[in-house]
């Protein structure tokens, strides 16, 4: 005679198989492109990451993103004060986490809802791309500042 499973079993088996798809999928490796990023951003900076660009980009980020964002990308720039919701932290994991693409799909379409506006008009795409390097320069700085 088979004996009847107790539903603890069951429980104990959902449980494992949901614990173990959230494991697996914060390890899994990111894909290339987000999937909600429309098709046509689904590019690679083409912009060398050189000492021209660099200093182009802090030009940039300090006329269109330093009011905001603030000088080290706190997201505590002086505009910030009445701002909700508040700006990105630009050296936070999150955002250092998002491709490239996504960056450059952002300073280009801004973000609804919020004070992030879009500069696919008013910035070439060579700057925007100058400015995802930048983004990631502010990322590293951080990262050196924690291990300090």
């Amino acid at each position: 005679m088979k004996r009847a499973r107790s539903p603890w079993g069951y429980l104990a088996l959902i449980l494992f198989a949901a614990l173990s798809a959230l494991v697996f999928d914060r390890f899994r490796a990111r894909p290339q492109f987000e999937p909600d990023l429309p098709v046509e951003f689904h590019l690679t900076n083409p912009v060398r990451r050189a000492p021209e660009v660099m200093e182009r980009a802090e030009l940039l980020f300090r006329r269109n993103c330093l009011p905001c964002h603030g000088k080290a990308g706190h997201g505590d720039g002086p505009a910030s004060v009445s701002l909700n919701p508040k700006p990105r932290d630009l050296r936070s994991p999150d955002l250092q986490n998002q491709t490239d693409a996504f960056l450059f799909y952002r300073l280009t379409e801004g973000k609804m809802r919020t004070a992030m506006p879009s500069f696919g008009t008013s910035l070439n795409p060579q700057d925007r791309w100058a400015l995802v390097h930048l983004v990631r320069k502010i990322g590293e700085e951080a990262r050196k500042d924690e291990t300090n």
